[in-house]
């Protein structure tokens, strides 16, 4: 082989890694975390910030999939993951192909995640596996809200069950610990205006005879500026992700004081006021110690919440107790008025999820305001109707699924809903069984998952896009090298090849690195002055410079048509825009290109070009997508093989310089793109 072909090899493998680099800095830029592992000893070849961010964790040089026996995994069942269990792992040894499994992992710093995975295996041409991907992000939101209204649904439960409000609040504080905290009091204002400690645990018995000692030898002080007090004077929370051995030190008032909250070991701390009708009535202290964890924002909103519903059952049974000479209809108001409570509070809060309440035939019987938002129906239609009426998979389909939540008790699952305009929405429902003394409602919590379906298919788009339409230019690349290697031949055929999957190889990094930073907010315009006649006639002659068999005419004014804009990014939007149309013309003919200067509203100046071309044009139903990002409205007649982010990148460019872009289309009658930019002056 002559110096000329091994110089033209040398570059053709300096593209390569350039490519390759290039390739890794868009993973490292994707909003959702991937993790890269080679075979067959699955080490780890790449991840990026946004998988070390949701792990809390720094992958070594040397670690590998067996490095899952240092990790914590459980599934939903609360079970735990072997090394062999976890999704890489099984896409890797397997061949398995994993989609949207939950998994709870113990992050680096000890903390808990609930991440949502897909993983899939990465083959070569004959189908040897060669390495494997996992895509995931965090659900953690979600789950806590979750768990936040099923607690909230059954304090309401214990503390509508009797009448002796310090028995249920005893029976809340054993919800409370260890579920929402290592230990936990209630302080109450009595009659005379003194501080008496009403409950009291500690997730380890052995330490309540501190928690007396500590009420019994130093009680709150009136004038105090350290909670409880504090928060009881304001009537506003106190909240301490984390909680300083200075400060602890600073609050003893003397050495056995010292001691006893040492031995306490306070790390994380809440505490929220009781308040109903305007008046503190006292305040619940919430305490994370020896756990480790530690409390966060939505935890201090939960807290809050609850104090609300205890204060509320506080007030009302001070009011019975204090009207003995109408107790028995006190009794009656008391029982209906906490049935109420217990059955309209679970309905109302927590992240505007539809609550549907109905009886054991499926009719609804109430509903929440966010059940109108979603079904697009009034809640006076809603409460003629039932769940048969809502669902899109048929009434076969749902009275089978209503006899076994009847059967069971509870439901849970994925279904579609009609909206009152016929559109389908996507769910998430959870059913339980909720008891209000004699009586039992049925109640439905159910979320949109649209967007969640959304983010789920563009991880598969991108997996694909992994798998083959980034794989397939360096197999053919590989092949034709490996060819002249073989036969120790410079072919002119073989290194045009290269070289042409080496230019559509760049293109399909160039789009992922742009669709990459216009996600992340990072792409900046460098604006100039640019005569945008100038500029079109130049990228339709290098667009015509590359087909043969269409004509590319331009249309132009007379003179300049200036702007202080991006020149290179407007010559990439025209650049995308004439590649569609010769993507889409495969009979050829002509493409027109206007360049030109209208008024907008208020007289602001703008230019825009327009872009027509004769193809096969657009139907309609893809006339909505065009312009979304991996959209791809392939053809049997467009031999496009693009990763569907052209056009979505030319939207983002044209809107960041402040203008516009929109199409119209018939099928085969064509279609016209025109953007418009502003002009100044």
């Amino acid at each position: 082989m002559g110096d000329a072909s091994a110089a033209e090899l040398y570059q053709i493998i300096q593209q390569l890694a350039a490519d390759r680099s290039r390739f890794e800095t868009i993973l490292r830029q994707l909003p959702l975390a991937v993790i890269v592992a080679d075979a067959p000893d699955g080490r780890v070849v790449l991840q990026n910030e946004h998988a070390e961010r949701i792990l809390r964790h720094t992958f070594s040089d040397d670690w590998h999939v067996d490095s899952y026996r240092s990790y914590q995994g459980y599934r939903n069942g609360g079970s735990p993951l072997e090394p062999d269990e976890w999704p890489l792992s099984r896409a890797l040894k397997l061949g398995e192909v994993v989609e949207a499994e939950e998994i709870d992992v113990i992050r680096g710093d000890g903390s808990h995640v609930t991440i949502r995975v897909n993983s899939a295996p990465l083959r070569e041409a004959g189908g040897a596996i060669t390495g494997a991907v996992v895509v995931f992000d965090d659900v953690t939101a979600g789950r806590r809200n979750e768990a936040a209204l099923a607690f909230l649904t059954r304090a309401s439960e214990l503390l509508s069950a009797s009448l002796d409000y310090e028995t249920t609040l005893a029976n809340v504080v054993d919800l409370i610990v260890p579920g929402l905290a290592d230990w936990c009091v209630v302080d109450i204002v009595d009659d005379v205006g003194a501080i008496r400690r009403l409950a009291m645990k500690h997730r380890d018995p052995s330490f309540e005879p501190l928690l007396v000692e500590l009420e019994e030898q130093y009680p709150h002080e009136p004038g105090a500026a350290t909670p409880p007090m504090s928060v009881i004077r304001s009537g506003e929370p106190t909240f301490h992700p984390t909680v300083a051995a200075e400060g602890v030190e600073r609050a003893a008032r003397g050495e056995r004081h010292r001691e006893l909250l040492r031995l306490l070991d306070i790390r994380s701390y809440i505490c929220v006021p009781l308040i109903a009708r305007s008046r503190s009535l006292g305040a619940i202290s919430f305490v994370y110690s020896s756990s480790g964890r530690v409390f966060e924002p939505d935890d201090l909103a939960l807290a809050r919440e609850l104090a609300g519903r205890v204060a509320v059952a506080i007030d009302n049974s001070r009011l019975f107790a204090s009207e003995s000479a109408v107790a028995a209809e006190n009794a009656r108001l008391y029982r209906e008025s906490q049935s109420a409570e217990a059955r309209y509070r679970g309905l109302i809060d927590y992240a505007g999820d539809t609550i549907l309440v109905s009886d054991d035939e499926g009719r609804f019987l109430d509903v929440n305001p966010a059940a109108s938002e979603l079904l697009g129906y009034s809640r006076a239609e809603l409460l003629t109707m039932g769940i048969a009426d809502l669902t899109a998979l048929g009434s076969a389909w749902t009275a089978g699924e209503f006899d076994k939540f009847m059967a069971q008790g509870y439901w849970t699952g994925e279904l579609d809903l009609r909206r009152k305009d016929g559109a389908i929405v996507p769910v998430e429902a959870k059913a339980t069984v909720v008891s209000l003394g004699a009586d039992a409602v049925y109640l439905s919590v159910i979320r949109d998952i649209s967007h969640r379906r959304e983010t789920e298919l563009m991880q598969r788009e991108f997996m694909t896009i992994v798998t083959h339409d980034l794989k397939s230019p360096l197999t053919s690349i590989k092949g034709f090298a490996q060819l002249m290697q073989r036969r120790r031949m410079y072919s002119d055929a073989a290194v045009n090849a290269i070289v042409g999957q080496s230019q559509h190889l760049e293109r399909l990094i160039n789009d992922l690195l742009d669709a990459a930073r216009l996600e992340a907010g990072r792409s900046e315009l460098r604006r100039e002055q640019v005569d945008l006649t100038a500029l079109a006639r130049t990228v339709a002659g290098y667009s015509q410079a590359l087909t043969r068999g269409h004509v590319i005419r331009v249309e132009l004014p007379a003179g300049e048509l200036r702007g202080h804009w991006d020149g290179d990014r407007v010559s990439q939007v025209i650049q995308n825009l004439l590649s569609n149309a010769i993507s889409y013309s495969p009979a050829g003919g002509d493409i027109v290109v206007t360049v030109g200067e209208s008024s907008a509203s208020g007289g602001r100046r703008e230019a825009f070009v327009a872009i027509q071309d004769s193809g096969i044009g657009i139907p309609p139903s893809a006339l909505e997508r065009i312009f979304e990002r991996f959209y791809r409205h392939d053809s049997e007649h467009s031999g496009s093989r693009g990763l569907g982010l052209g056009l979505y990148i030319s939207r983002s460019l044209v809107e960041a310089h402040g203008g516009r872009i929109t199409v119209s289309s018939e099928p085969g009658s064509g279609s016209t793109f025109r953007f418009t930019l502003p002009v100044e002056g």
